[in-house]
């Protein structure tokens, strides 16, 4: 995938709100378009989820929202291979088995922007977000994602490193793939 890094350094980041157009995104995914135009305003405002915008000055080049959530991992032998394994909250208690994580609830390219690396960018700027999460004191260990099952949407999430999640429950005929951003090191 090309990365045009003058257009991409070219773009505004900034969070939605009712002062941006929202009627001229198109994509591919009726359902990114749709929760763009109709709930990505009210659920940032309520703090159900956070939407970051990519602008080329007044036009939506893309989005992505994210939320945090858990990722449940309940076999043995997927702990062991995270290093999660054993790991108790209370003397007596049982194995943890929730884990912290952003989910990448939404993510989206309008068409005219497509191929010029800012869905990368997206996916990059949301590991990031998450790590930042993490150093700021809120634990964050995996990053997640249910991407359409295409294969532009599993090459880009495989391609920053998600690995598929045979262990998690599919969702509405999507593919649940995550990111380990292993143990901290400070």
């Amino acid at each position: 995938m090309p990365t045009d890094r003058p257009f991409l350094d070219s773009l505004t980041v900034r969070h939605v709100g009712p002062d941006i157009d929202l009627t001229g995104f198109t994509c591919a995914s009726e359902g990114v378009v749709w929760f763009l135009r109709n709930a990505a305003v009210i659920c940032h405002r309520k703090q159900a989820n956070t939407t970051t915008c990519w602008m080329d000055g007044p036009r939506l080049a893309g989005y992505v929202t994210l939320r945090t959530e858990e990722i449940v991992i309940k076999s043995g032998s997927a702990k062991e291979r995270f290093g999660l394994a054993g790991i108790k909250v209370t003397e007596k208690g049982k194995d943890l088995y929730r884990f912290p994580s952003v989910l990448i609830a939404m993510l989206g390219v309008c068409t005219p922007y497509c191929r010029k690396g800012l869905a990368r960018e997206m996916v990059l700027f949301s590991l990031g977000h998450a790590r930042s999460m993490s150093k700021a004191g809120v634990g964050c260990r995996f990053v997640r994602v249910d991407s359409e099952k295409t294969d532009a949407a599993l090459g880009l999430y495989r391609g920053a490193g998600f690995v598929s999640a045979p262990e998690q429950e599919e969702a509405r005929g999507t593919e649940s793939m995550y990111f380990d951003m292993g143990e901290r090191t400070d």
